[in-house]
């Protein structure tokens, strides 16, 4: 099926024209293709069932009953019946039971939205890293390029003098040093796609045309809530848990107070009676009969037998309430400390992404000058060089943290609890 899916998309990628893969198209597969996921699904159609059943604690025990009979005397005769019951406590289990199934289902609906972030984040991240790798790939082989024409033009001028064979080993020295960047980077691309793969199915390849990601709005100005996390919300309705558990532990320490009700219909017929029992007029008298009973009943109970059990099961729930409050005051702390931390290399990066700009812009300008007054004659190769080093390490940098930031910006929303890409 997950397969199947994969195959569908790239089929409509061919079809309608679509040449190119965007991060959206990525976390769409792998959303549908992880395992992970799916299993969280079933388990939350477990404890949905579970919910479900614990509404059933309270309708009412009934039963059907029939039987036929033949005895010694070679009456031959059957009967059926329903009974009903039911048990109405002052003080019910049953509500505590229907609540902590509600719980619990709450608490897996919010770690199925936890795991479904994580593998989007994760998704983000091999995609801008394989961007990465494939920009760099890009601006090495511009440089290559570069080289190759800088080694044709220093050969045409070592003739006449212009330029020395030095400048001819510096150059070739340069471009083995640009196929060995490009060879490494096409192979950290090839294991950043293959992964990529593996968790979406979409069998892309080097050829794939993958879109680029602008940064977008960085969400500074929203005020974090910590009830909006994950781990805050997971960690509240724990709490809820606890505090069910210790009420419901607290009341077992009473006695059980309960109405119950009885109610019990029973028909029973004669197919061959010997007896044959007639009245005074000599009418036959049929032994066949309709009888119904109900009771209702108000009982007071007890069991002491297990009381220091009950006592004991109270005091260990009100141990572990106390711990998770506990556990509540530090997740507070600690979502508040994550968010601070990740704000401020947010705000570092995007001083970060200025500066870089600003660096490329500089370095691309004094590689232009250094250009001219190389191929007037006026500097050596060693300074056009170092220009051409600074301007491909600039565009390096600027690509690396633009991607980062992008990552960055993803898990600063993802603990504010704002929307992943201002979409997820």
């Amino acid at each position: 099926m997950k397969k199947s899916s994969a195959v569908v998309f790239l089929v409509l990628i061919a079809f309608f024209g679509l040449d190119a893969i965007d991060i959206h198209d990525c976390i769409s597969a792998s959303l549908n293709n992880s395992t992970i996921l799916h299993n969280e699904e079933y388990r939350l159609k477990n404890l949905e069932g579970a919910k479900a059943k614990a509404w059933l604690a309270f309708v009412p025990q009934a039963s059907l009953y029939s039987s036929a009979n033949y005895d010694i005397d070679g009456n031959q005769y059957g009967s059926a019946g329903i009974t009903v019951s039911e048990n109405i406590y002052l003080l019910d289990d049953r509500w505590s039971s229907l609540k902590l199934a509600g719980l619990d289902l709450d608490r897996e609906q919010i770690e199925y939205k936890k795991l479904r972030n994580d593998l989007i984040l994760e998704t983000v991240q091999l995609y801008t890293n394989l961007l990465i790798q494939i920009k760099k790939i890009e601006y090495y082989q511009q440089a290559f390029l570069s080289y190759e024409q800088e080694i044709n033009y220093i050969k045409e001028l070592i003739p006449v003098g212009a330029k020395t064979e030095l400048d001819l080993y510096s150059a070739e020295i340069e471009l083995q040093n640009l196929q060995l960047d490009i060879d490494r980077t096409r192979n950290e691309s090839d294991k950043i796609m293959l992964e990529l793969n593996h968790k979406t199915d979409l069998d892309l390849e080097r050829e794939t045309d993958f879109s680029d990601i602008e940064p977008g709005s960085t969400g500074f100005d929203q005020v974090f809530d910590h009830e909006k996390h994950f781990n805050w919300q997971k960690q509240e309705l724990t709490n809820l848990m606890m505090k069910v558990a210790r009420k419901r532990n607290l009341l077992n320490l009473l006695p059980d107070l309960y109405l119950n009700g009885y109610y019990n219909w029973k028909y029973q017929k004669y197919w061959e009676d010997k007896a044959k029992l007639y009245d005074f007029e000599g009418n036959f008298i049929s032994r066949d009969q309709e009888q119904d009973y109900w009771e209702v009943s108000l009982n007071l109970s007890f069991p002491l037998g297990s009381l220091s059990e009950r006592l004991y099961d109270y005091k260990t729930s009100q141990r572990n309430y106390r711990i998770e409050m506990n556990n509540t005051f530090s997740l507070e702390q600690d979502l508040t400390r994550e968010l601070q931390s990740k704000q401020s290399d947010l705000q570092l990066k995007q001083k970060e992404l200025e500066i870089g700009r600003n660096k490329l812009d500089l370095t691309e300008k004094k590689l232009d000058l250094t250009r001219e007054r190389y191929y007037s004659g006026l500097i050596s190769f060693y300074d056009y060089n170092t220009a051409k080093s600074e301007f491909l390490s600039a565009q390096i940098a600027l690509i690396e943290t633009k991607y980062s930031y992008l990552i960055i910006l993803a898990e600063y929303q993802n603990l504010s609890g704002g929307l992943l890409l201002e979409k997820y």
